[in-house]
């Protein structure tokens, strides 16, 4: 008989031994005795626990999660069930001990779906590395984005491959993607609106400057505090200022007057009634009056 069990050493440490006992008889089959041997396996049993330990984990992890994960086999009748975490059984409407060691011929699912992953199946065994896609589904009359993974992990004593598979249901994120694309695109056409109309605007201004330079007479615009925006062809003729000169500066410092209103009187009056209309003498930047 074979018997593993634990020893505590005079110094308090604790091991792990296996005995090997055999019995032993006289002449006549009768026991007489036994021997046996003891080895120390401690390095071994930690081992082992520390394996369990992590499958007990990795089983955890398996059963619990919420994605859909699990093992199939790709034989001679198609594609089998090896196993499938309560994921996937919910996912299907079904339990785990219905789907395993189940052709998947034999369920409901949609044959389209099926000759993908087989098709993706197939790439993994031929390439040696994980195949991920997305595909689309149908699941109660509702289109569902799915994506998955799948890896080669080794093949049956019959040689047949064996693939793992992970799953996701992720149907919400395609929908905020496509909100956001569509947010995007939506953006990106009133960005274009947008650029026509500022150039259309653009083209109109040009073209109503070129008016204004080709008017003889002086033509000034200025804003509601004075400055120049505005100095025409005709204006740099009149005050011998060109536009770069004129244009920021203050109508004030530019266009010196003499008359019963100051330059402010008159901008304080356009601001009051929107217009000023009268004769004032100027000077020009040579100083000669006009």
């Amino acid at each position: 008989a074979i018997h593993q069990y634990r020893i505590v050493r005079p110094d308090g440490q604790i091991r792990w031994v296996e005995s090997t006992r055999w019995l032993v008889t006289d002449k006549q089959d009768n026991p007489s005795g036994m021997i046996g041997t003891t080895r120390d396996i401690t390095e071994q049993k930690l081992a082992e626990l520390a394996l369990d330990e992590q499958e007990s984990i990795v089983r955890s992890f398996y059963e619990s999660g919420v994605m859909m994960m699990g093992v199939v086999e790709i034989n001679d009748q198609g594609l089998r069930w090896i196993s499938e975490n309560e994921a996937t059984a919910r996912y299907l409407e079904t339990t785990t001990s219905a789907l395993t060691n189940k052709q998947v011929d034999e369920t409901s699912m949609d044959p389209n779906v099926v000759a993908l992953w087989v098709s993706k199946y197939r790439e993994a065994e031929q390439t040696g590395a994980p195949v991920r896609f997305e595909y689309q589904r149908t699941h109660h009359r509702d289109q569902r984005w799915m994506e998955a993974t799948v890896s080669l992990i080794g093949h049956s004593p019959q040689g047949h491959p064996r693939f793992s598979y992970i799953c996701d249901d992720v149907t919400d994120r395609k929908r905020v993607e496509e909100k956001i694309r569509a947010a995007y695109d939506e953006l990106e056409q009133r960005v274009e609106e947008r650029t026509g109309e500022l150039v259309e605007a653009n083209r109109q201004l040009q073209f109503h400057a070129q008016l204004l330079d080709s008017v003889r007479e002086s033509v000034v615009a200025t804003n509601l505090e004075g400055i120049i925006v505005y100095w025409g062809k005709g204006a740099e003729k009149l005050y011998g200022y060109k536009s770069d000169d004129a244009v920021g500066q203050p109508i004030t410092r530019i266009s010196r007057s003499e008359g019963s209103q100051s330059e402010q009187e008159r901008l304080a009056e356009v601001r009051e009634t929107g217009s000023w209309h009268g004769e004032l003498q100027q000077q020009g930047r040579d100083g000669s009056d006009f």
